[in-house]
């Protein structure tokens, strides 16, 4: 275990992630998040997510990955499949997924840790 002494200035490197620019999509969607943890994307209807990740729990690791969308104010859905096994839906915090901008950019984000769930929240709304 390691030792924090109080006074000391620590640093760490920088999170860097492959983004993943999806463009105009609509329908289903399946993202494969080993390829890049930053998807963008501006949906033009309706589109239902399926994020793909790899059982990090194993080793003791959670996975995590954000996803801004632009304009997203059609319907919605995200599910995640992990390691090609029935497909989870993601827990939100009002039991539901938020309504997200029409006319803007929102900013979504997903964690996976111990256990078969997924937790989503939104980090930012509308912004420009």
């Amino acid at each position: 275990m390691s030792t924090l002494t109080l006074g000391t200035t620590y640093t760490t490197a920088p999170i860097q992630n492959t983004v993943q620019a999806l463009g105009s999509i609509s329908g289903s969607v399946s993202v494969s998040v080993l390829a890049g943890a930053y998807i963008s994307a501006a949906p033009t209807g309706s589109t239902a997510w399926t994020f793909t990740v790899s059982d990090s729990t194993a080793a003791g690791m959670a996975c995590e990955w954000t996803v801004q969308i632009t304009n997203g104010g059609t319907t919605q859905t995200f599910s995640v499949l992990v390691d090609g096994y029935a497909s989870t839906p993601v827990k939100w915090a009002s039991g539901t997924a938020p309504s997200l901008t029409s006319s803007g950019t929102d900013i979504l984000r997903f964690v996976k840790g111990a256990g078969n769930y997924v937790v989503g929240y939104r980090l930012a709304t509308n912004v420009s």
